[in-house]
């Protein structure tokens, strides 16, 4: 097992962030913690529940594997603090949520690209898929010496694997709660040249787009508004049409104007 096969020269260091979720309920940790040596596994907790923190740390102490509480104030705060705790124990960083399903030789089919004499990249990703549809990466169509060449234009961040050294000049946006960090890190990437490596691997997640009660949904998208303010600052307010048009799958799947009124009420203060 990589597990064992691995761990004097583990290359990599997982990073998993956990919100009001028990470490131990969690499809990712459960998955990973087979495939990873226990010291290269870091837990951090998001939660806002106090007995879920107590829990995650008896867990945590229990399977040996490195736990940190962390304020809740937005999930680019977390992976670059994460960053910053990590890169002095590997060669790449692996970022994961709580709820990703993961195929068995995932790490072994990773480390074999990083280990590979001619390995060039600087990041890799996998597909990701959820309700049978592929949502990552998203690829932008260039044409290089006459042949149509895919280039990756965004991905999300849940699978990613990226070498340590690119943070020394790329970090997460901080003002970014919860969306768009995967868009703004890749614009990033792609404005520095950064070698990206899609990975013949796909991992199934679970995504709050996919919530069915109106009232948390309604919340979700107060964050969701709020970073795409932020983000239309940096990129322009062009984006505001892809916004626009979640608002209306919003409205049509909840048969409800209040995303619509949330958006004016918004717009008005």
């Amino acid at each position: 097992m990589v597990k064992r096969d691995y761990k004097n020269d583990f290359p990599l260091a997982i990073c998993i962030v956990v919100y009001n979720s028990n470490l131990c309920s969690s499809p990712t940790f459960n998955s990973l913690f087979h495939q990873v040596p226990s010291e290269k596994i870091f837990i951090f907790d998001n939660s806002t529940i106090a007995d879920v923190k107590s829990k995650n740390v008896i867990s945590a102490r229990k399977y040996g594997v490195n736990y940190r509480k962390t304020k809740n104030i937005g999930l680019g705060f977390t992976y670059n603090g994460a960053v910053n705790l990590m890169k002095g124990d590997c060669d790449y960083i692996g970022f994961f949520d709580q709820d990703t399903f993961i195929p068995k030789d995932y790490i072994s089919i990773v480390i074999d690209k990083i280990n590979n004499k001619k390995n060039t990249n600087d990041v890799f990703i996998p597909y990701v898929r959820a309700d049978k549809k592929v949502m990552s990466p998203i690829f932008k169509k260039r044409y290089i010496h006459y042949k149509k060449r895919a280039v990756v234009k965004s991905a999300i961040n849940s699978g990613m694997f990226v070498r340590t050294k690119i943070f020394e000049n790329i970090k997460f946006d901080e003002n970014l709660f919860l969306d768009y960090i995967d868009h703004d890190f890749f614009k990033k990437l792609n404005l520095n040249q950064v070698v990206i490596s899609v990975l013949p691997l796909t991992l199934n997640q679970n995504f709050s787009d996919n919530e069915i009660n109106l009232q948390k949904a309604l919340k979700r998208f107060e964050s969701y508004w709020k970073d795409t303010k932020e983000y239309c600052k940096v990129y322009g307010t062009y984006n505001y049409f892809v916004a626009y048009r979640h608002v209306l799958k919003l409205t049509m799947r909840y048969k409800s104007a209040d995303f619509l009124k949330k958006v004016i009420f918004n717009a008005k203060s």
